[in-house]
């Protein structure tokens, strides 16, 4: 049984050592938390990367917890130091045994030092029925925690000292951290007053989230040399202590490194404070907590012997005189007796107690999920656990005994017993990482094993303990994150990863590509620098909705380069989850579309203007006028359609080339625009035609027409003057025909429009070109007329309508010399065509 048990705390202690070898020598530092965890945490991650690498033996990480979260890590001692305000302290080191504080915070005010904290008692300004603190006992009071020592136990101590009774529970509202909350509360109305740390009212106005104007302080101290309001007395800053588990040595340099950091280094900087000093005193702190019943001085004080013998001295010294007597009689056979009994019961609780540690120590051993087991030095088995089992496939009594080639190759039962020697002669546990099967089902594993040398008290090698993690999972999920990691690194997309406070903390080689921005650059900004301006607040306040509501945001976006230019890009945004569901970080994918943008424009350059000139072409041209003619109904204003065709262009082109042709239509576009306003369209329907949309000219229809005879009149003579082109000796003169359409509203279709501009245009060339002329109802008439008289014309042909008349030709002696052919149309029903109507127009349409 002895030995048995001798085993298992042997056991215990050196899983307590290999556990903290697996741990990686961490030391953690838990900070409390007044502030949101991830902004505190983000905060004091500097000082964990100073600590490692001024303890290198060591891995320093900082935990920001609330005070829940802080017991809890305290009561599991998953924390070496901590960082806390000093009730706090007082308290944790009252349970733990602290030895003392290694070294004090000293905040930053600006550019100040700030060696001391205090708390500040406030209300709104419009509260004129609370000027001091005896107004404050029938109104409600907002704060963050009974706990909080800056945002409300000195508080309290400022009704005590003013001779107040404290505020009633019932009238406190604990609003927990930060102390934002109590400020908000109270300007919101839900609270009459508030309690807050010395300086947050302060640096809520900095960040202009407050006019201090609306808040007045109340029980206001003068103290010239503390740069906050502040209405309790001031005490020493947070204390940093070590839990008993750090040795000396270690507690010890980080007191040094902490006392090594200057004030304005990028170190105290990143960490928001001025530097830490040496230990400051905490008497009045204890004065505090003994004032206000704080923990550890919540209990009712002992009633001691030196009390009783002050209040009792003459009963008791009575009592003892008479107790003496009945003493001395029966003290031998008492003293004989109690021996007895204190022996027997000193055995019975002693062998309780070594079968309850057995039974406690035996349940861990069984339940840890890690490989255990322990051989003597000469590799022969003395205990295993039931996971250990599994290696084998056999029971703990079936192992002992035996050595590691009753179950395993030889070969592998070598590599084994290697390990065990280099563990032994190195006096000190040892690590390396194995692949094993396990015998029971035949999974492969990579273990991660440590084996300690097992001395007894004379420090005689009594064996080897053997602890084996299997760590397949994790080297599969490293493998994956390297893989992923190597993905984003060739990636041709551009990767950004910010915190939830939007700060980069990650980019990839293609982002360096894109932006210009080396890694250095953009690591602790955030996406803000990238902005070009071309998106408004509204814009990003849509955008981020969307992100928080959906997870994800997709769309174009134009950012600017680190030179200055800027371009567009296609922008991927996803939110990232932790365990809990709650955002941890973003990351944002991009390209630069620059080229594609660059394609589509001129895609749509080709779409709606002319290649030549950059005018719209007769696409933009058919929808602007269709426009026009939805504005003209609703304002009900006149507006035009010039139809212009150049003079002799065909003449031009043959005989100087179509280069000097192309060098005539562009110049004349440019004239046309020069004489057009910026809301008139100028167009070129192909070859050597032009069209003009003239909008807005009023609604008197007279006026219109003078409006547009002027601009008409403006573009007739500026194409009248003289052009320069090369090829051309002299100056070459063009003139063009205009015709003019007036419309007003939507009563004449689009095709109607053009064909009326089309009939004046060609108005003017019948009377004599280079000339203007106004569509009006007459001309529609005729060209309807001569419509109507083609299709009867077709028609007769068909019908046989038309007939042919010889009329002979005789000379003055009546003899034939000729004839005369006459043609005939005579419709069915209708007096006869004269043949000066019908001929000419069936000379034109064949």
């Amino acid at each position: 049984m002895r030995r048995r048990f001798g085993f298992v705390l042997l056991l215990l202690l050196a899983l307590l050592s290999g556990r903290g070898a697996l741990a990686d020598h961490v030391l953690t530092v838990g900070v409390l938390a007044l502030r949101p965890l991830a902004e505190t945490q983000a905060r004091w991650e500097p000082l964990a990367k100073y600590l490692s690498d001024a303890l290198p033996e060591h891995k320093v990480r900082v935990r920001a917890l609330d005070y829940p979260g802080l017991e809890l890590a305290l009561r599991q001692h998953e924390i070496d130091f901590i960082l806390t305000h000093p009730t706090h302290y007082l308290h944790v080191r009252s349970r733990n045994a602290l030895s003392g504080a290694l070294a004090t915070l000293v905040e930053r005010a600006g550019t100040k030092p700030l060696r001391a904290i205090g708390g500040t008692i406030f209300t709104r300004t419009d509260r004129h029925d609370i000027d001091t603190l005896q107004d404050l006992n029938k109104h409600t009071i907002a704060s963050c925690s009974t706990d909080c020592m800056e945002g409300y136990q000195i508080q309290v101590e400022a009704f005590i000292d003013a001779e107040l009774p404290p505020p009633a529970p019932e009238r406190m509202r604990f609003l927990g951290l930060p102390h934002d909350q109590v400020v908000e509360a109270v300007l919101a109305g839900k609270a009459d007053a508030g309690f807050v740390r010395a300086g947050v009212i302060e640096n809520m106005a900095q960040e202009g989230r407050l006019d201090p104007a609306r808040l007045k302080i109340l029980n206001r101290q003068n103290l010239p040399d503390f740069p906050y309001a502040v209405s309790t007395r001031l005490y020493a800053q947070w204390p940093l202590a070590a839990l008993p588990q750090v040795d000396a040595a270690s507690a010890r340099r980080v007191a040094a490194a902490l006392l090594r950091i200057e004030p304005d280094t990028h170190l105290a900087w990143a960490l928001d404070i001025h530097a830490f000093a040496i230990p400051a005193s905490y008497t009045g702190v204890e004065d505090l907590a003994v004032k206000l019943r704080l923990p550890p001085h919540d209990r009712d004080p002992q009633f001691t012997l030196v009390d009783v013998w002050a209040r009792y001295q003459t009963p008791i010294l009575l009592l003892l005189a008479a107790a003496g007597i009945i003493l001395t009689l029966t003290t031998r056979l008492l003293i004989s007796r109690r021996r007895l009994t204190a022996a027997r019961r000193l055995g019975e609780q002693q062998a309780s107690a070594l079968n309850r540690s057995y039974a406690h120590l035996r349940a861990l051993v069984e339940t840890i999920p890690d490989l255990v087991w322990l051989k003597d030095p000469q590799g022969v088995f003395l205990a295993c656990n039931p996971r250990f089992e599994r290696l084998y496939n056999a029971r703990e009594a079936e192992i002992v005994g035996k050595t590691d080639d009753a179950f395993v190759p030889g070969e592998l039962a070598e590599f084994f017993r290697e390990k065990d020697r280099e563990a032994i002669a190195a006096g000190k546990p040892s690590t390396n990482e194995e692949w094993v099967t396990f015998a029971d089902n035949g999974q492969r594993a990579l273990l991660e094993t440590i084996k300690t040398p097992m001395r007894d008290a004379e420090g005689n090698l009594v064996g080897v303990l053997g602890i084996a993690r299997d760590i397949t999972e994790r080297r599969a999920d490293e493998e994956r994150l390297r893989f992923f990691a190597r993905v984003v690194e060739c990636a041709r997309e551009a990767f950004m990863v910010t915190d939830t406070n939007g700060v980069i903390v990650a980019v990839n080689p293609a982002f360096t590509a894109i932006t210009g921005y080396r890694v250095d650059e953009v690591l602790g900004r955030t996406p803000a620098m990238l902005k070009s301006g071309r998106q408004d607040s509204d814009f990003y306040r849509a955008l981020w909705t969307a992100l928080q509501r959906d997870g994800l945001w997709e769309g174009e976006i134009w950012d600017r380069r680190r030179d200055g230019e800027i371009y567009p890009k296609w922008l991927s945004i996803t939110t990232v989850r932790d365990e809990s569901g709650q955002a941890s970080h973003y990351v944002a994918a991009f390209t630069d579309i620059s080229d594609r943008k660059a394609v589509e424009e001129r895609i749509h350059h080709l779409a709606f203007y002319d290649p030549l000139t950059s005018l719209p072409n007769r696409r933009l041209l058919m929808d602007r006028l269709e426009h026009a003619l939805l504005t003209s109904t609703r304002s009900r204003q006149f507006g035009a359609l010039l139809f212009l065709d150049l003079d002799h262009f065909k003449t031009l082109n043959d005989t100087q080339g179509h280069a000097v042709g192309d060098q005539l239509l562009i110049e004349i576009g440019k004239r046309l625009t020069g004489c057009m306003r910026d809301m008139d369209t100028v167009s070129r329907l192909g070859g050597d035609e032009f069209v003009v949309l003239i909008e807005s000219l009023g609604g008197d229809e007279t006026d219109a027409v003078k409006q547009a005879e002027v601009i008409a009149e403006k573009v007739h003579a500026s194409l009248n003057l003289p052009y320069s082109l090369k090829g051309v000796d002299q100056g070459y003169h063009s003139g063009a025909s205009i015709g003019v359409t007036l419309f007003c509203g939507q009563d004449t279709s689009l095709d109607t429009l053009f064909k009326q501009a089309d009939m004046a245009m060609y108005q003017a060339k019948d009377a004599g070109r280079n000339a203007i002329r106004f569509f009006n109802p007459a001309m529609q008439a005729a060209i309807e007329s001569r419509a109507a008289m083609e299709t009867a014309l077709r028609r007769g042909l068909e019908q046989g309508e038309l007939h042919l008349y010889y009329q002979p030709q005789v000379d003055i002696r009546g003899t034939w010399i000729g004839a005369e052919a006459l043609l005939r149309w005579l419709p069915a029903g209708r007096d006869p065509i004269p043949p000066n109507e019908f001929i000419p127009l069936a000379e034109e349409t064949g």
